[in-house]
């Protein structure tokens, strides 16, 4: 069978869709060069490897640390706790500082060395005063 021969419509359809076609070739060509090869990738994998292992050795390496802050901090529990028992041992002590006060006060009183209003001042003076 012989060739058919195109008319004028059929050809400028055939070669409007070569352009499209060769348009379309040139620009898959171009997007495959902007495309990384597989060696590309394999060697960034490697490089990636070795940053990510260096961060989790460091991460490692700081985990250790907040492990050995968190073993010898104090909480605010224990500290209240401390503090408490500080206060109730300074109020102990102040008592017995007042208790020795008072006696010596009284034995000055007693012997005539201080009057009623001398007494008086110095026991409003104490660290616990006194309430009457």
């Amino acid at each position: 069978m012989p060739a058919r021969a195109f008319n004028k419509q059929e050809e400028k359809t055939m070669t409007k869709q070569k352009m499209t076609l060769d348009r379309l070739a040139v620009m898959v060509a171009k997007g495959f060069e902007k495309t990384a090869t597989k060696d590309e990738l394999k060697n960034l994998e490697t490089r990636l490897d070795g940053r990510i292992g260096k961060l989790e050795k460091k991460v490692g390496g700081i985990e250790k640390r907040i492990g050995k802050i968190e073993k010898t901090m104090v909480t605010k529990d224990y500290l209240d706790d401390r503090l408490t028992d500080l206060e109730g041992k300074l109020v102990i002590g102040q008592t017995k500082t007042n208790n020795k006060v008072n006696k010596f006060i009284n034995i000055l009183t007693d012997k005539d060395i201080l009057i009623k209003s001398e007494e008086k001042g110095l026991k409003r003076t104490q660290a616990l005063p006194v309430i009457n």
